[in-house]
This record gives structure tokens, sequence and C-alpha cells, in this order.
């Protein structure tokens, strides 16, 4: 099992590297920090732990192996969640899996999802700066504890926060150019 992990955690790689490799850079296309989901969901004081990595497990509930397209952040419940990145309420609802859940909308196709919460503060269509509390750690949907399950959508499709956030260190204020 863990050659396996070892194995999809390459892959994850390359993928991520050759996303971008060849892509055109327009001048019109250019993405401040403030607009990539960088920050950190939960405060220091209350993430606990990381309760479950992306890639494939066995899930906690259905004891079988499945690909887990997000991160589990342990906390308490009630805790603070922050928005990793200004944008836009893009849908707020209710999923037997995610629970209560929050999809915010950024810049230049990128998404994030935040799962399992207790509240949402938010409603669609807000604007949301960076750090802004939009709902509180709840253990709503198929859960064992409560967690915030933390994804990043790129183009739709779900990569892994970590390495999003390994590759989108900055300087305050550096401009970062990506393609449309």
């Amino acid at each position: 099992m863990l050659q396996f992990i070892k194995i999809q955690i390459i892959l994850t790689l390359v993928l991520v590297a050759t996303a971008t490799i060849g892509q055109p850079v327009e001048k019109s296309s250019v993405t401040y920090e403030s607009d990539l989901p960088n920050y950190f969901p939960l405060s220091k004081k209350n993430f606990k732990r990381l309760s479950s990595n992306y890639g494939y497990r066995i899930h906690p509930v259905h004891l079988k192996i499945k690909k887990h397209k997000g991160i589990d952040l342990a906390a308490s419940k009630g805790s603070g969640v922050y928005a990793s990145a200004k944008g836009t309420v893009a849908e707020r609802g209710y999923d037997a899996g995610y629970g209560n859940y929050i999809i915010l909308q950024h810049k230049k196709q990128i998404r994030t999802l935040y799962g399992h919460l207790m509240l949402a503060t938010v409603k669609q269509g807000d604007t949301i700066n960076k750090g802004q509390i939009i709902g509180y750690v709840g253990d709503t949907g198929l859960v064992t504890g409560p967690h915030l399950h933390y994804e990043i959508w790129i183009n739709k499709k779900r990569i892994n926060p970590f390495i999003f956030w390994n590759n989108t260190v900055f300087k305050k204020n550096e401009v970062i150019k990506t393609s449309k």
C-alpha cells in the first residue's frame, strides 16, 4: 500500500508539473496573491491535525479503497472556517457526502470547496475576502467526526491542496502570471 501511495504522489507531481508547461501567457492574465487559495482555512489555534490526505485511501465509512479528492482537517466543532482566497460564493448547499458545503469561485477557473460545515455564514452570490469567516466546522454528511473537508479545483479538476500550496508560496504583493 505504501508503494502505491508513493507512485500516486509521483504521478500527481508529474501531472501538476506538465499541466502548465508550454501554455502561452497572455498580458491580460495576471493573478495577484490574494486571488489564489493559499490561505490556510483554519486558524493555527483550532487546527488539530490532518485526518485524511488527498489520494487513495480506505474510506472510513465504506471501508473500501476510494480516491479522496480533498484533504480533511480535524478541528473542534464550531471552529471558524476561513476563505483561502477572495472570490464569490458560487454555491451553498447540502449533499449526502459533503454535508453542508460552500463552493467559492476565484480567479482563473479556480474554485475551493469547504465541506461538513455545521453552519455557513455566507450565501450564494456574496463577495468574499481572503481570510473572511465563511462558516464553522461541523460533522454533517458522511463523516466519523468533526472536520473540514477542503478541495481546490482548477479548470473543474480537483488537485492536491498541498501541491498547490507548495507551488504558490509568494512574497507579499507578488504578481503571478497564469495562462487563461
